[in-house]
């Protein structure tokens, strides 16, 4: 039985909310310089100032995230036969047969892996340790701001990790030799 890939998505409807709020931001700041060039009282200047600066850097960083998930129609996250693949981040694709572990946290919107003895060796040990200290998995990946349903998410991972598991146990079986004196 093939599963059907999932992919995690960018939410567009959150440019409904940001939009207007950019829109507002950068009018406050278009004001703001008006009042700073406008005038020659130095307090004034001074306010008008730092509210430009910080209404073109806040406008600036949520319209930068809108345009960019105006834009992006590609999945950010994929799970199916092959594995993990992270794609927003740039961790890029993690096959099955190198997780030990793949865990959903609703609550903080992350997708937590822990990976097994096979990718020990590629991976930096030490920062291994200290991310399981710390979040309890080797990669952490986050699925804030993307579309899904939980339990799909949840009910992919499982079922992938068991054909995945069950085809090594096939690809062992196949590849031990079928006489029974054989250890």
């Amino acid at each position: 039985m093939s599963m059907k890939p999932i992919a995690l998505y960018r939410r567009r409807w959150t440019l409904a909310f940001s939009l207007p709020f950019t829109a507002m931001m950068a009018v406050i700041a278009l004001y703001s310089l008006y009042l700073a060039f406008g005038t020659s009282d130095r307090f004034i200047v001074l306010i008008a100032g730092c509210s430009a600066f910080v209404s073109i850097c806040v406008g600036g960083t949520i319209g930068r995230s809108a345009f960019e998930a105006l834009l992006d129609t590609d999945p950010a996250v994929v799970v199916d036969e092959r594995g993990i693949e992270d794609v927003k981040s740039g961790i890029g694709l993690i096959p099955w047969h190198e997780i030990a572990r793949a865990k959903h946290d609703g609550g903080a919107g992350r997708l937590f892996v822990t990976l097994g003895k096979a990718s020990s060796g590629e991976r930096h040990p030490m920062s291994s340790t200290m991310k399981r200290v710390f979040t309890g998995a080797d990669v952490e990946i986050g699925l804030s701001g993307l579309s899904y349903s939980p339990r799909e998410l949840e009910r992919a991972l499982v079922q992938f990790s068991r054909l995945s598991k069950n085809d090594a146990l096939a690809a062992a079986r196949a590849a031990r030799p079928s006489d029974p004196g054989f250890l």
